[in-house]
């Protein structure tokens, strides 16, 4: 059986649910004041008739009395009626936190039999199949309650109405729901922060991603220039032999060498292009995280104005420096990808030259068109 321990008053009152029973008992974990004796075991009582006292809103009747204790997790309510002998019957209503914030709730037993005996000051009552002994006078209640380690706490009670009761239980349901959006609170902004650090994190990240995509490029445009230098000395071979009077098969033949190596520097302006496809995802990445970064901030310091680099989060100084400098660094690459471009642009128009006039040389046919240039990223 799970049982809950709870703090009433200043004596440190426990309350918990009999297993099988479904009583609802009163049982003292620690003490710092109570009798050293153990309760006396009264003759079994027969209960009078029960109290008609509802537990959620119970009547006023008269003759019927009762009396409250309230602690920081739990409120109980005794209720009874006195005949003429002494002997009393009626309800004990009570009500206790369960579970943990956020998932707090505030657990009702209602209704359960209490009856007992008043002589004087001196009261017994028994509920839950045990007894307690207590003193009652002057309106306030005081039970000698035995506690699971055996020890004995008094627990007191103030004599209280139906609707002091309905308060004390609203006000147990109002400390409950504010724990609850404590909690709650709490676990968004932990939640808010972290994802201000992922982002961060991914901002640096994309930075980095385009740097090293827009440096893959630089490669590719030496293999092009070496192309493009390879086609200039076929060219130049083939307006030798057309100038000597070379066979023209022969002269035709070397000229589609050399559009072949202008196709060849084409292709490298295709893994340019491709090269180019990873920067423009690096950017859109990038230029995407900028504003989801600026929201994250602004979520944190919604939910925590005071935010300051706590939970493990980026200062909000440092959030702004790494916004600064990740425009800056999309602004710097993507003006070196475009003076790249320009490059291998004119890598490929030079290569159709070389190729258009290594075939006029000879008289040969044309190459085919120059593709469209790649055009610049925005």
């Amino acid at each position: 059986m799970n049982r809950r321990h709870l703090t009433l008053l200043s004596v440190g009152v426990a309350a918990f649910l009999i297993a099988g029973g479904g009583a609802y008992a009163l049982d003292l974990s620690r003490s710092t004041a109570g009798s050293t004796s153990a309760n006396p075991v009264l003759p079994q009582i027969a209960p009078a008739a029960r109290s008609s006292a509802a537990s959620t809103d119970p009547a006023q009747v008269p003759g019927v009395v009762g009396y409250l204790n309230t602690g920081p997790e739990t409120v109980a309510y005794l209720t009874w009626q006195v005949d003429a002998s002494g002997s009393f019957s009626g309800t004990l209503d009570t009500a206790a936190v369960s579970g943990t914030a956020p998932s707090e709730t505030v657990v009702p037993h209602v209704n359960q039999s209490v009856f007992g005996q008043v002589s004087g000051s001196t009261i017994a009552l028994q509920e839950g199949g045990h007894t307690d002994t207590g003193t009652l006078a002057g309106g306030a209640l005081t039970l000698n309650v035995v506690q699971q380690d055996g020890t004995i706490a008094p627990v007191d009670f103030t004599s209280a109405t139906p609707a002091q009761y309905n308060a004390a239980l609203a006000s147990l349901r109002t400390t409950v729901d504010s724990a609850n959006g404590q909690a709650r609170t709490a676990m968004y902004t932990q939640q808010s922060i972290a994802q201000l650090q992922k982002d961060y994190a991914a901002l640096g990240n994309d930075q980095s991603s385009l740097v090293t995509d827009v440096g893959q490029i630089q490669p590719d445009l030496h293999t092009a220039l070496n192309d493009v230098s390879g086609e200039e000395v076929a060219e130049g071979q083939v307006v030798s032999e057309a100038k000597q009077g070379t066979d023209v098969d022969t002269v035709c033949s070397d000229a589609y060498t050399v559009a072949s190596d202008g196709y060849t520097v084409q292709s490298d302006s295709y893994t340019v292009s491709s090269d180019l496809d990873s920067v423009t995802s690096d950017l859109a990445d990038l230029r995407s995280a900028l504003p989801q970064l600026r929201a994250d901030l602004a979520v944190v310091q919604a939910a925590d104005p005071s935010y300051a680099g706590d939970g493990g989060g980026p200062l909000p100084g440092d959030v702004a420096s790494e916004m600064t400098s990740a425009h800056n660094v999309a602004v710097a690459q993507v003006a070196k990808a475009n003076a790249q471009i320009d490059t291998v642009n004119g890598y490929v128009a030079t290569a159709q030259t070389y190729a258009v006039k290594a075939a006029r040389a000879g008289g040969c046919s044309a190459p085919d068109p120059e593709p469209t240039p790649i055009p610049h990223l925005s």
